[in-house]
């Protein structure tokens, strides 16, 4: 509320049923008197927003027995005419705002035209809300530049009261510590402690590790964050914003895959091979799968220039066209090979950033490109690429 006030450029006058109670003996009389206090005050401040949290507390007459019903209709009455009376007074200047977690419990009356008049629902922000109530707790110096989507999307679910409760615990933290505040600060705030062992952490890192190196060096795009946290079943998180534009060319295309295939690389390579990179068509043998399906089917990068299929029809193709499955199949085992040399002339580089991640948990794109430049990394060129089965 005190956001909409804000925008508004005007006062707010925060009170509820309990305030009213609060303030008073709880005798009728002084209520009544307490709720006129508070719109005569507010009828005085000119323009102004007047916010009654847990509006639910003024119960529905409909719902009211005998003992309690002398008490309530009264109090009920006089707010339903001193709401309609402020809002539609000769000022105009008062703007009412009620909040409750159980709308449904409130009188009818009071929520028709002229008094609150329209309900609105306001679900759990999503990821990119979180990250806008992060941002504007933190201020804009706090965290300056920092990519704060990776930690809204591991708070996905919770409310903005909570994400405030982050950023003040984060604050503290680093005030503790004696030090700016740092990502990790958040994070640790948002994220509930890692069930995995040491091991699990770190093979973790080194297959999110090997996608970062790869993505960087290769061309593919630039690193916006690198997250080892787990997220529902999901060990980590390289979140990248590709270099190529509308139109792709079969040299991008084929180190986008081996990019994506870095990780199950880093997998064997660093530890042996698991079923991290399968199962969802978002997963990143469904991704690489995907992209070379298209190459083949639609995107005119294979042996014929005969679109056969979208995106989404190439996965029924690959189910029934055998020369098809073969071609993909050719071209992921190429560009798999490509990606685990890859990884082993870069083994050095990725094991440092990987223990940094596990140090971090999640590292900004910036930090990830300094860690790879620190350790004299270069960009690369497949030697491999090119060598695709039309």
């Amino acid at each position: 509320m005190r956001s909409i006030a804000k925008t508004l450029n005007i006062p707010i006058i925060e009170t509820s049923v309990a305030l009213w109670f609060s303030q008073t003996n709880g005798y009728l009389n002084e209520i009544i008197k307490e709720v006129e206090r508070v719109f005569t005050s507010a009828s005085q401040m000119g323009p102004v927003l007047v916010f009654i949290d847990e509006f639910d507390s003024l119960p529905s007459r409909a719902s009211l027995g005998s003992r309690n019903r002398d008490y309530w209709v009264p109090l009920i009455n006089f707010c339903l005419t001193t709401f309609e009376a402020a809002i539609a007074g000769n000022t105009g200047n008062i703007i009412l705002i009620g909040a409750s977690n159980f709308p449904e419990n409130i009188d009818p009356a009071l929520l028709r035209p002229g008094r609150l008049g329209r309900v609105i629902t306001i679900s759990r922000p999503d990821a990119k809300g979180l990250a806008g109530i992060l941002r504007q707790h933190l201020g804009p110096d706090v965290l300056d530049g920092a990519d704060l989507s990776v930690p809204a999307t591991l708070g996905v679910g919770a409310t903005g009261a909570q994400a405030t409760a982050w950023v003040a615990g984060a604050e503290r933290r680093a005030r503790d510590a004696g030090r700016p505040m740092r990502l990790d600060d958040l994070i640790r705030q948002i994220a509930p402690p890692d069930p995995r062992s040491h091991a699990e952490i770190l093979a973790a890192s080194f297959h999110e590790a090997s996608h970062a190196v790869a993505v960087h060096l290769l061309g593919v795009g630039e690193i916006v964050s690198l997250s080892n946290v787990l997220i529902g079943g999901q060990g980590g998180l390289t979140k990248t914003k590709l270099n190529q534009g509308t139109t792709m060319t079969r040299a991008y295309v084929e180190a986008y895959v081996v990019s994506v295939l870095a990780g199950r690389a880093g997998d064997q390579v660093f530890g042996e091979v698991n079923s991290g990179s399968g199962g969802a068509y978002a997963s990143d043998l469904g991704m690489a799968t995907t992209m070379l399906s298209a190459v083949h089917c639609s995107l005119g990068l294979g042996g014929t220039l005969v679109h056969l299929a979208s995106e989404g029809e190439a996965r029924e193709f690959l189910r029934h066209d055998l020369d098809l499955r073969r071609r993909v199949e050719n071209d992921l085992n190429r560009l798999f090979k490509a990606a685990v040399s890859f990884v082993e002339a870069h083994r050095s580089t990725i094991e440092t950033l990987a223990r940094r991640l596990v140090e971090a948990r999640i590292m900004p794109g910036d930090e990830v490109r300094r860690v790879i430049a620190q350790a004299g990394a270069r960009p690369d060129i497949l030697a491999t690429l090119g060598g695709h089965d039309g």
